[in-house]
């Protein structure tokens, strides 16, 4: 079975038997299939319409759900035959949300969206104050959902933020993470590697960033951005210039999470976002987050359109 890692505000379409992978804060993934040529299909949306009134693609869920109807109508489903499934939409203030109250306007959205279309849903699971990773085999149209941990019920040791220095580990896919701040670097690395993966390198600026990407030839950047601000997204200007990079990760803190939306349309593939700056609780969930989806990435390897 093919595996695939839908990214925010991609969409895709299958025609054969496909493991799709995704991770959710306040985003919605909505899953389509058609019963009758197993036609299935699968958005992963960021908000329900725009931020600020800019944008009309499928990171909103106004124009993936439709486009989502559409591509599978395209591939020859039967549009009557449609049925759906709902998920995320969590109110994850500390993890991986962009603004307030979006994963509940997502939801709505969703819900509103299909009950138009007269698409039923056949199972849903939203809403709460975790963020969750979903798996969906078009095969049987089964989806299995797991929740990332919770950063509240972690000990109050592993909330301490340590400086240990970096050093290359392991023989797995070569990680880099991009932060203003080295201690942040060192948990985030400490953190991946908990979790097996091989962090080579951190950064506290883009020059040591390209100085690494160039070095190193990374199959992942991971990079911290503060709103509102410009100094993550000047990072990213300026590594793109070089060409040649790898994809990228984004995590921010404060805001609305706007600065983390500039990312991705300069090319970041996914985002992780908080609005708690200093908060050490914060991190542990961040960093939990970003190691799932790191591990997602790494296990399927394919960015769907």
């Amino acid at each position: 079975m093919k595996k695939e890692y839908l990214y925010p505000g991609k969409i895709v379409v299958a025609e054969s038997a496909t493991e799709i992978t995704t991770i959710l804060g306040s985003c919605v993934a909505v899953a389509f299939r058609d019963r009758n040529s197993k036609i299935s299909g699968l958005c992963h949306y960021l908000l329900d319409k725009p931020l600020h009134g800019e944008g009309q693609g499928p990171r909103y869920g106004a124009v993936a759900i439709p486009e989502l109807l559409k591509m599978m109508v395209k591939a020859g489903a039967n549009r009557l035959g449609i049925e759906a499934k709902l998920y995320g939409g969590g109110n994850v203030l500390d993890g991986v949300t962009i603004g307030k109250n979006i994963g509940a306007s997502n939801v709505l959205l969703a819900r509103s969206l299909l009950n138009e279309y007269k698409i039923p849903i056949l199972d849903e699971n939203v809403g709460g104050t975790r963020g969750r990773k979903i798996i969906f085999s078009t095969e049987d149209f089964g989806v299995m959902h797991s929740f990332i941990k919770d950063a509240t019920h972690v000990s109050a040791k592993e909330v301490e933020i340590p400086l240990a220095a970096v050093n290359p580990l392991g023989d797995g896919a070569r990680i880099i993470i991009v932060d203003g701040s080295s201690s942040i670097c060192s948990y985030f690395s400490k953190t991946l590697r908990k979790k097996g993966l091989n962090v080579v390198g951190t950064g506290t600026d883009s020059a040591e960033g390209y100085d690494l990407v160039f070095r190193q030839n990374p199959e992942l950047l991971v990079l911290g951005i503060i709103e509102p601000g410009t100094d993550g997204i000047k990072m990213l200007q300026e590594l793109k210039k070089f060409g040649n990079l790898p994809p990228v990760i984004v995590y921010s803190f404060g805001g609305d999470g706007s600065g983390a939306m500039q990312c991705l349309e300069l090319g970041a593939v996914d985002f992780v976002h908080t609005q708690q700056r200093f908060d050490p609780l914060a991190l542990i969930q961040v960093s939990n987050v970003i190691a799932e989806k790191v591990t997602a990435f790494l296990q399927t390897g394919r960015v769907a359109a």
